[in-house]
């Protein structure tokens, strides 16, 4: 896995101000992790959702420009870049790959360190977490879908597999979703440290970008349907 092995280094330390937890999600080191109840982008009045974003001068402008693309094909989003808006991404290439759950209100950076962070699915990724969008496999219902092998996994890592308080909006568990980490995630001994209950044989993950499931989520997420049926 690329986010793994890129992050594994970072976990629960400290990178620009932002403590890295759960494999790739960065909090503010001064506040306590928060529950992300009102951090969507907002919506505006022609019906889409507009997500301002700049670039550094370290960023991989045209494979990031590449998945935020896809990400707006079949849903409201809109990435534009920013002129003065106060709520805005900033793509850098800072140590590993993470980024905040949600809107902040503010400047927001989302790392993808080159070259290894700059893949297509790891970008479409992060900035899911910076739409609002939790881990699949921590969703709040996922033990009726996965079974997660402590025995299996690193001294110091279960952290990474808590379940988290989401709103998953009568989608369908997406087994092969981009927010799906893989079956063997912080082992300590190349066994599964989660298997589907369904079949353990199942894969987990996948590392080509967004899933039908994953842009349903998004359609729903932020009530997209009368915008593109509008566009169409």
């Amino acid at each position: 896995s690329i986010i793994l092995k890129m992050n594994e280094h970072l976990l629960n330390r400290t990178v620009d101000k932002q403590l890295i937890l759960f494999g790739d999600i960065a909090v503010d080191a001064s506040k306590n992790l928060r529950i992300c109840d009102q951090c969507l982008w907002p919506k505006s009045n022609d019906g889409k959702i507009y997500v301002p974003y700049i670039f550094d001068d370290t960023a991989d402008r045209a494979k990031i420009s590449t998945a935020l693309l896809e990400l707006s094909m079949f849903t409201c989003l809109k990435f534009v870049y920013r002129t003065n808006q106060v709520a805005h991404m900033k793509f850098i290439s800072a140590s590993g790959c993470w980024s905040v759950v949600g809107r902040t209100g503010s400047k927001q950076q989302v790392s993808l360190e080159r070259p290894s962070c700059v893949h297509h699915a790891v970008i479409q990724h992060e900035v899911m977490h910076v739409l609002g969008f939790e881990h699949e496999h921590s969703r709040s219902d996922r033990d009726n879908y996965i079974r997660i092998m402590k025995e299996n996994i690193k001294d110091g890592r279960l952290e990474n597999f808590v379940k988290m308080r989401t709103n998953n909006m009568k989608t369908p568990y997406d087994y092969l979703s981009v927010m799906h980490y893989g079956k063997t995630y912080f082992s300590k001994n190349d066994q599964p440290t989660m298997v589907a209950i369904s079949d353990p044989s199942l894969k987990l993950g996948q590392t080509i970008g967004i899933t039908e499931i994953d842009v349903l989520k998004l359609n729903r997420f932020y009530n997209c349907s009368n915008a593109i049926q509008e566009e169409n």
